[in-house]
């Protein structure tokens, strides 16, 4: 096999530049006396529910090793019998080999890579994904299919258990937590929200031990991801989800008061984080709520977040929070002030405006005024009182009587 830089190279057996091959690749044997052509890169192969080559044809591996005596047992694709009967081969595993299609992500011992053609006389054509030639072109490697190997499937959520998913959202919290201390914020909250899926779908009935389990990786995110939103300036979920932490946690004490589930968190160590996670969610929250202009809810947060923050130990912590109560306190005094002197200028104004009766006799006299002095309503409304009503009505007359 040869290296080939970009789709559309020359076929020489050399890089970008003219001259000799730069590399040549050997196999190389197996130290477990398989097939001399077969790579040892590494990882279990094959597992179970993968599709293999057999010399009957494809088939689905049902069994990877078998006990004892490591055979393989797979049940051949298409095959149909009377009855329904499907049959079972039990092979050897230097009988089968891996079936690759395009896009297929697989292992060389030069790293990994995908396949992107398989050519009539068996040769795969594979992109690495780790390597790259100037001006980023991608390294292309013509190897045979016995030097290949298939990558470990990755159970898809349904197919996982309930350890399974929390070990997931484990290892998804800790890419997280990698993006976060990188100060990605975005990156670290989309990691958290997919480990919260994961949570979410472990919540199966379960034992005292997964349920700790469950609430040892659940809390936590959700504080993660009210502190990345509070870093995002959204602080509409912020609040929410330190507000969910809370709901979880006041039903976890209704139920662990007396129980096994309260024994295996204690065990875990999950008692002695409580309070401290649920401080965490209250100071979110209250932060949340003074920076969205809702000082009620976050005195109301900030103050059971200081009751449970000691001033001798966290003193650092105890004076943030007061910092925050105490403007939350007075931008709600402030915020009050204001409020009353607006409604006290509207009582004025109101006070100060006519009554509708008052409203009924100026539009009476303003029509008098009008009908006495051939003038329009418009001008007879600016001498539209009671007395120059009269007046103008005396005035008239008198000029009639002339």
């Amino acid at each position: 096999f040869f290296f080939f830089p970009g789709p559309r190279a020359p076929r020489t057996r050399c890089g970008p530049t003219p001259g000799p091959p730069r590399r040549m690749g050997t196999m190389r044997p197996l130290d477990n006396g398989s097939s001399p052509s077969v790579l040892d890169v590494g990882g279990p192969w094959p597992s179970a529910g993968e599709e293999v080559g057999t010399p009957y044809g494809a088939a689905v591996v049902a069994e990877a090793s078998r006990a004892g005596d490591g055979v393989v047992v797979a049940r051949p694709k298409g095959w149909e019998m009377a009855q329904g009967a499907v049959p079972t081969f039990y092979l050897q595993r230097d009988s089968i080999k891996p079936l690759y299609a395009p896009s297929m992500r697989v292992k060389t011992q030069y790293g990994d890579g995908r396949v992107t053609e398989v050519r009539a006389d068996g040769v795969h054509c594979v992109e690495l994904e780790s390597w790259r030639l100037a001006g980023d072109t991608p390294v292309r490697l013509f190897l045979r299919g016995d030097s290949l190997r298939p990558m470990p499937r990755h159970k898809l959520l349904h197919e996982m258990t309930s350890e399974e998913k929390v070990a997931k959202a484990a290892s998804l919290k800790g890419e997280g937590n990698t993006f976060f201390k990188a100060k990605d914020y975005a990156s670290a909250r989309g990691a958290y929200v997919k480990a919260l899926t994961y949570i979410k779908r472990a919540l199966v009935p379960g034992g005292a031990l997964q349920q700790a389990r469950i609430l040892e990786q659940a809390v936590p995110i959700h504080n993660n991801m009210a502190n990345c939103s509070m870093l995002l300036r959204n602080y509409a979920d912020a609040a929410a989800y330190a507000g969910e932490v809370l709901v979880l946690m006041d039903r976890v004490e209704e139920a662990v008061s007396s129980g096994p589930l309260g024994r295996e968190m204690e065990n875990i160590g999950i008692k002695d984080k409580w309070g401290d996670w649920r401080r965490k969610a209250l100071t979110f929250k209250g932060k949340a709520h003074l920076l969205r202009q809702e000082y009620g809810q976050a005195k109301a947060a900030l103050s059971a977040a200081l009751k449970l923050t000691s001033a001798a130990k966290e003193a650092a912590k105890a004076r943030d929070l007061q910092d925050h109560l105490d403007k939350a306190t007075k931008l709600e005094a402030r915020r009050k002030r204001q409020e009353k002197a607006m409604w006290s200028k509207a009582f004025k104004k109101n006070a100060a405006a006519p009554s509708d009766e008052e409203e009924a006799a100026r539009a009476t006299a303003a029509a008098a005024v009008a009908a006495a002095t051939s003038r329009p309503a418009a001008v007879a409304a600016k001498a539209a009182t009671p007395k120059a009503a009269a007046a103008a009505a005396e005035a008239s007359w008198a000029r009639w009587r002339w």
